[in-house]
């Protein structure tokens, strides 16, 4: 199932996957994606940046390539959410920071965003050192991590997070 579209906005059934699921975690540098990995990646982002919130943006920055990449991989080995980590001086001169933060629809409302943005967190720490750390957007961890309805929810799957040490 890999690199089929799991976004369909006209079926809204069976969206909500059990809380049990087994994830299957990835942070890799860009040069160790699998082409299916990049694909799924790309494909997952496009889904909910322009599809489904009509926000038509190149993102294809040329920042990909500097930066490592965390992949949640489902049972059925569907990416369900991914996230960037930037280092310092690629976004910001001195500071690292997270971005194209995303989960799909089948997950949203059980936790899964709340495990990506904590993972991404403390691989920023392990790959890059506790050093200073920011964003692109305001994006307030309250907001997130206390969505409770869908619109919510679709409001706050956001490309970038603010400031790390906030968090």
């Amino acid at each position: 199932m890999t690199g089929n579209s799991i976004f369909d906005p006209s079926n809204t059934n069976n969206l909500r996957l059990p809380c049990f699921m087994t994830l299957n975690k990835i942070c890799k540098a860009f040069h160790e994606l699998t082409p299916t990995e990049m694909y799924d990646m790309l494909r997952l982002r496009s889904e909910v940046f322009v599809v489904e919130q009509t926000c038509v943006f190149l993102d294809m920055d040329d920042k990909d390539q500097l930066c490592y990449h965390v992949l949640f991989y489902n049972e059925e080995k569907v990416l369900i959410a991914t996230s960037r980590l930037v280092p310092a001086g690629v976004s910001y001169p001195d500071m690292m920071s997270i971005g194209r933060i995303v989960t799909s629809q089948l997950v949203r409302g059980t936790g899964v965003g709340k495990e990506l943005v904590e993972m991404s967190i403390e691989e920023c720490y392990h790959l890059f050192g506790k050093g200073r750390s920011g964003s692109g957007h305001s994006f307030m961890p309250e907001s997130f991590t206390n969505a409770s309805d869908s619109n919510s929810r679709a409001r706050y799957t956001t490309r970038t997070v603010s400031t790390i040490s906030k968090w």
